[in-house]
């Protein structure tokens, strides 16, 4: 069988950039029988180099969400003549007739479409959102099979299509331990320069106290509620930790940082931005972070959690399902509408020598047997098991 996959986000630091990476690293160790074809933009296709000979890579500069999109990429994939297409998100060209399978990460655009990269002119982004809205149900619709990144993802496409006919299967992705890089560690601040200072000149040290944030800056990540709440437990358990946002540049960044609360943060030494970090600079942000935040109010799945938990270090996360799923048992939950119950949720992770305001000897030991529930948690997950259940449903459908 030939499967052509579109790795166009192969390059992306974000998640999807790491599943198609990973997806296609772990098909290429398990898979020797079937040909492969990955399509990947010039960034990709300077990095990507198959390990496996049945996999062969092509050249596309055709954007994904463009009209190029809809026409020279199409007539690539009829080129291509692949037995299956793999579209890993839901952007297939309309007149695409031949088989394929689509993986649907969320439907968050559906709850938030501002949390689509908005334009200053309001009826070219509706215009936009309509045409997201066509494509998605096509997507859907013409798909011989979808996959959902979690359960909670399904149950997304069954809220908004409850008419839908089309199967879906659950795939979980995965975490490792460690992120393997050979990148330079660098991150760049607004202006565009790489220092290895906060933004207010602090140096970023093993032994100071962080908390990370990794992930955009849109709506639906609820980054405006973390900062009020970020700032209140300053206020009242005293300014000891350090809040650190990564992720990449943006307008919705750009208004966030540009808040009276996080003017505040800034000015205090208490926020640091990191902008885009690559995948070496990704694990030493993990490495020195206390605890990853994880305060959106709707996700797919929450990439970051896992791979926070793949680590043994403590997520606080709000209640929602998909983390529910993901992380079972072992975050620290909060209502992301309640801002005390995330400042409690502060302060027992960052202060757990007190509890009901009574030093705990054996706050030590409680955080040794919760790094160890962590790690056992995630290694229930991996990107092997990605791999060997999408292969499945390859064969499945060709068979």
């Amino acid at each position: 069988m030939h499967i052509a996959i579109d790795a166009r986000m192969y390059h992306l630091h974000g998640g999807h950039g790491r599943y198609l990476r990973e997806l296609i690293t772990n098909l290429e160790q398990l898979d020797t029988n079937n040909r492969y074809t990955i399509i990947l933009k010039p960034e990709g296709f300077s990095s990507y180099a198959p390990a496996n000979p049945n996999f062969t890579k092509i050249q596309t500069t055709a954007h994904w969400y463009t009209i190029a999109e809809q026409t020279s990429f199409l007539k690539l994939l009829y080129k291509i003549n692949a037995d299956l297409m793999h579209f890993p998100h839901w952007n297939v060209p309309l007149l695409y007739r031949r088989p394929f399978i689509v993986t649907i990460h969320d439907l968050i655009l559906r709850t938030y479409p501002h949390s689509a990269v908005s334009t200053r002119n309001p009826f070219i982004f509706w215009i936009k959102y309509a045409a997201f809205r066509v494509i998605l149900r096509h997507a859907l619709k013409n798909a011989e099979h979808i996959i959902t990144v979690s359960n909670t993802a399904r149950e997304q496409i069954f809220e908004y299509y409850p008419e839908l006919t089309t199967e879906i299967t659950p795939i979980h992705l995965g975490a490792p331990p460690h992120v393997i890089s050979t990148e330079r560690s660098e991150w760049r601040n607004l202006n565009g320069e790489i220092p290895r200072l906060g933004s207010a000149g602090q140096s970023l040290a093993r032994d100071d106290k962080y908390l990370l944030y990794l992930g955009t800056a849109y709506p639906h990540k609820n980054l405006p509620f973390l900062l009020h709440a970020f700032h209140q437990f300053g206020i009242r358990f005293g300014r000891m930790h350090q809040l650190i946002l990564a992720g990449a540049h943006s307008r919705f960044y750009n208004r966030l940082l540009s808040t009276d609360t996080a003017k505040t943060l800034l000015e205090n030494g208490d926020l640091i931005y990191k902008e885009a970090p690559n995948d070496a600079a990704l694990e030493e942000l993990y490495t020195i972070a206390t605890a990853v935040i994880c305060p959106a109010l709707i996700e797919g799945f929450g990439l970051p959690a896992l791979e926070a938990a793949a680590r043994g270090i403590p997520v606080i996360a709000s209640r929602i399902p998909a983390f529910e799923e993901i992380l079972g048992d072992t975050a620290t939950y909060f209502d992301p509408r309640d801002v005390e119950t995330l400042v409690g949720s502060f302060r027992l992770i960052c202060h757990p020598e007190f509890i009901s305001g009574s030093p705990n000897e054996n706050s030590e030991m409680l955080k040794q047997v919760q790094h160890d529930k962590l790690l056992s948690h995630a290694a229930q997950f991996s990107w092997q098991k990605t791999a060997e259940k999408t292969y499945t449903l390859y064969a499945s459908l060709r068979a």
